[in-house]
């Protein structure tokens, strides 16, 4: 019974999370992005983004499972809510052809991870591991970005 509840709580949240995928991104626009160094192609970042869901999913799953919803903080779930919508205005603002509000929503993105992975260490430290390649994810997209606007605006 202890593993029903728990895939279906991990259901619910990898399912919520999931739906940024389903945003357009302009792959002729990331083609034309003019960067020297290692250009990724589109899959792996696919890739990437399916793993961070699955390894956020299992870490929110967990913490949701352990704890009741009323001894949950509220600034654990308003960050859990400005972490998904940062990583939904990644793909909004690339596809809108904007690489500083791509910057800054990325690095949101960072600064949101840090403090969720915070907070869950207050709850449950072993809860923690599966953010760890989270905010190694975060913060490399952030270096990426960074390195985009920088070569792009120059």
């Amino acid at each position: 019974m202890k593993i029903i509840k728990f895939l279906t709580i991990f259901t619910i949240i990898f399912l919520a999370l999931s739906t940024t995928l389903l945003i357009k991104i302009d792959y002729n626009y990331y083609q034309t992005l003019n960067f020297n160094l290692v250009k990724p192609s589109i899959n792996f970042f696919n890739i990437l983004n399916l793993i961070y869901i699955f390894l956020l999913s299992i870490s929110l799953s967990e913490i949701t499972y352990i704890y009741q919803k009323d001894i949950i903080e509220k600034n654990l779930l308003i960050k859990v809510f400005i972490n998904i919508i940062s990583f939904i205005l990644i793909k909004i603002f690339f596809n809108m052809h904007n690489l500083l509000f791509t910057l800054i929503t990325s690095l949101i993105l960072f600064i949101s991870l840090l403090y969720l992975y915070e907070k869950i260490a207050i709850l449950n430290e072993k809860s923690t591991k599966y953010l760890d390649i989270n905010v190694l994810y975060s913060l490399l997209l952030t270096a990426f970005f960074f390195c985009i606007y920088i070569l792009n605006s120059i």
